[in-house]
């Protein structure tokens, strides 16, 4: 799961970092609802630190997993 969360980011950043001019930024939507589904399954399709957040919050999550969620997006956003 938190390969998953990891890859997802560090795709959608490589492919998002590139949206220079608003034509661009227009394939960064469908990217990310890509990158959730292929990570729906796995890891939930989290992909960002705020959603994670939100469920740690909600209760639907762990503190301990969700802040290994959140560090492994972040490293992937990061590295990508």
């Amino acid at each position: 799961a938190l390969a998953a969360e990891f890859l997802g980011m560090l795709l959608f950043a490589l492919y998002g970092g590139e949206a220079r001019d608003s034509a661009a930024a227009y394939g960064n939507g469908p990217a990310l609802a890509v990158l959730v589904y292929a990570t729906a399954n796995v890891s939930g399709g989290h992909l960002n630190p705020a959603v994670t957040l939100g469920t740690i919050i909600s209760g639907h999550m762990g503190w301990r997993s969700g802040l290994l969620y959140m560090a492994a997006q972040f490293l992937g956003g990061i590295v990508g």
